[in-house]
């Protein structure tokens, strides 16, 4: 920390700092950026700024906020609010390798911090969405090219309706794939009723596995009208959903008149 001038610089200081911290609390980002940036020309230290990072932060102008989180950590090394206000910085710059390092570095200094904590399980979270979301990605250009893909296998995978509305899209004319994976995840009727259409279209596809999702009756009665039209399926599975007596009953009446299931 740069020294005083005078006594009167001193008192300037903690009352741009006091203002700035009443701002923040108010909401008043821009107001509390102005007075710290205030205060930091009188005297910088680390506690001011990581203040002012948090304000750029909550301003959206993300890479002043990683710049003035890597000059309080420059400043105090072993502090582990500079981490965490760094590795905040990385991940709304989508960063989210840098931003897992510095969260994890912070938990090493304040093991005990449970937003930290919290903060670094999000960012585990993330990168593991995005590898997901990757794999998904390559599935569908495969899927598309209609090259051999005997088995598509997203079990466990955090796939939403818009990600399967993607994969049927490439799937409804493929020749190749035989079994579909798409159990443990958070496929509702919306991603049901892709499928049905799959299914419709579809004479390659032998075992489809959609357990464990939040299929209600509505994607229940759509697979069920795929399944008066559909001779190749052998196998299905729905169980664990939230298919209620409508969407049963509408399954056992398809089934009655599928000769393959």
């Amino acid at each position: 920390q740069a020294g005083f001038n005078s006594v009167m610089d001193k008192q300037q200081l903690e009352q741009e700092k006091h203002l700035g911290n009443n701002a923040f609390k108010q909401a008043a980002f821009a107001d509390a950026l102005q007075h710290y940036t205030n205060a930091i020309q009188i005297s910088s230290n680390h506690v001011l700024r990581s203040n002012r990072s948090a304000c750029f932060s909550q301003l959206g102008r993300h890479r002043e906020a990683l710049s003035d989180a890597e000059e309080a950590i420059r400043l105090a090394p072993a502090w582990p609010k500079g981490y965490s206000r760094k590795a905040a910085a990385h991940f709304f710059l989508k960063n989210y390798d840098e931003a897992h390092a510095a969260y994890s570095r912070a938990l090493e200094l304040a093991p005990n911090d449970e937003l930290i904590a919290q903060a670094l399980a999000d960012v585990t979270a993330e990168q593991a969405r995005l590898l997901r979301k990757a794999r998904l990605q390559k599935i569908v250009a495969v899927v598309q090219t209609h090259a051999p893909c005997p088995q598509v296998y997203l079990n466990d995978h955090g796939l939403v309706d818009d990600d399967v509305l993607q994969l049927c899209a490439a799937l409804r004319g493929n020749k190749t794939c035989s079994s579909l994976w798409m159990g443990d995840n958070l496929i509702g009727d919306v991603g049901a009723t892709a499928v049905a259409d799959v299914l419709l279209h579809n004479t390659s596809l032998l075992e489809v596995n959609l357990c464990s999702n939040k299929i209600s009756d509505r994607g229940a009665l759509a697979i069920a009208e795929s399944l008066r039209s559909n001779h190749t399926l052998t196998e299905l599975y729905l169980n664990r959903n939230k298919i209620g007596h409508e969407g049963a009953l509408g399954l056992a009446k398809a089934l009655a008149a599928n000769s393959t299931l």
